[in-house]
């Protein structure tokens, strides 16, 4: 009997520790539940927020996710913002883009009218999505472009008020993206699919400007809310241009996007580029002469040009009464680039003395070369042979052309 006891109560002891243990393994692992817990609540957060913007089919929480940052940030806020607020921004605005291209492609009313992105219509997506179900498209599919580069911008007041039209706000973001070159395709509701017409080739640039501000909110994420946005050319025919050709992609992101298989396509240089740079040489040319028909040599100096076309000379100074050549040359370059950094030129020329040995000849002679950089990319040294008569007349000889070193805008 007291062996029964004691078995019943070694079997109560023996059914309550597993029960324990049961209960502690259950609960050892306190995370997963917690982290499921989190989960469904931002489930359930992420419908509520659509429904109440009056969307019922609620999207996917992947449609705003995008492969790759730019190739290329830029903080072109005049030291206002941080970098890192600036890149939050810009990745912000690409998140948005994917969302209104997400909406697009599959005829989405309800998003593209939601407020979420941008104001009801998106800035005429909804009048693209209206003239897709004309022809019939029930959805588009596109392979997206590289954004190769972007900015976040500071905008004066005064050019605001200048370009009023455009509703810009004291900070912009502008994106520079090159084609993939292929097209999209619509698929129609009799089942057909058929390309859509290019309209840029591989490796084509453009550029967009999204006015706006940033928002983050607790269901969705951070996104930039585009009150307006507009297409830019970037190659100074555009009203929008003198902000839109900030943004200029370096050779160093050229060299990453051919790597990327994003080669072909026209360069970064604008047609303007080399129409700009010679308005610089013009500028130089004749204090150059001048210098030499009074005084036989020159020391370096230079010229910039201005995002509104204005040519300003650039000289250096060592507090030297016979400065080196190269130091002012350093100098000078080392100005350039600064400006060219902070978004101040749009050109810049430097005039040095050199001496050189010109095609077909042999023996070295004087020389005046115009080094000519512009943030398109294009770069340039012209020279200039001459000589001078025993009372110092100048007499130029027909220039040639050498690559440049790309050495401001390209630093």
């Amino acid at each position: 009997m007291s062996k029964s006891k004691g078995f019943t109560f070694t079997a109560r002891v023996m059914a309550l520790a597993l029960a324990g243990c049961a209960a502690h393994t259950q609960s050892a692992n306190p995370s997963s539940v917690v982290s499921s817990e989190v989960d469904r609540k931002a489930s359930d957060d992420w419908e509520r927020f659509w429904r109440e913007h009056s969307v019922s089919q609620i999207p996917p929480k992947s449609f705003l996710d995008f492969d790759a940052e730019p190739l290329e940030i830029m903080n072109l806020s005049k030291g206002l913002l941080s970098d890192d607020i600036v890149r939050r921004w810009i990745l912000a605005d690409i998140r948005r883009g994917r969302g209104d291209a997400w909406a697009a492609n599959r005829m989405r009313d309800d998003i593209v009218n939601a407020g979420v992105f941008g104001p009801p219509g998106l800035n005429g997506t909804d009048r693209s999505i209206a003239a897709e179900r004309a022809r019939g498209t029930v959805e588009v599919s596109c392979k997206s472009g590289t954004t190769v580069a972007a900015a976040v911008i500071a905008v004066p007041r005064d050019t605001q008020t200048r370009i009023a039209w455009a509703d810009l706000t004291d900070f912009v973001i502008v994106q520079v993206f090159r084609a993939t070159g292929e097209p999209c395709v619509r698929k129609l509701s009799d089942g057909r699919a058929e390309a859509i017409p290019l309209r840029q080739q591989r490796g084509e640039l453009s550029w967009q400007l999204d006015t706006g501000d940033f928002r983050d909110d607790p269901a969705v994420g951070p996104l930039w809310y585009q009150a307006r946005g507009w297409s830019c050319r970037a190659d100074g025919t555009g009203k929008l241009d003198e902000i839109c050709g900030l943004v200029r992609p370096t050779p160093r992101t050229s060299a990453v996007a051919s790597q990327q298989g994003l080669e072909g396509g026209p360069t970064f240089e604008s047609p303007a580029a080399k129409k700009e740079c010679e308005v610089l040489m013009n500028a130089v040319m004749p204090f150059a002469q001048e210098m030499l028909s009074k005084s036989q040599a020159f020391f370096p100096f230079g010229a910039t040009l201005s995002l509104d076309g204005k040519v300003t000379a650039a000289a250096g100074s060592t507090g030297e009464s016979h400065p080196d050549a190269n130091v002012l040359i350093a100098l000078l370059e080392e100005g350039f680039r600064q400006g060219a950094k902070e978004g101040r030129y749009k050109a810049t020329a430097l005039a040095v003395d050199i001496r050189t040995i010109p095609p077909g000849k042999d023996k070295k002679q004087d020389a005046i070369q115009i080094r000519l950089d512009h943030r398109d990319g294009y770069s340039v040294r012209v020279i200039f042979p001459y000589t001078l008569s025993v009372s110092g007349s100048l007499q130029l000889e027909e220039p040639f052309a050498a690559p440049g070193e790309k050495a401001i805008f390209g630093h």
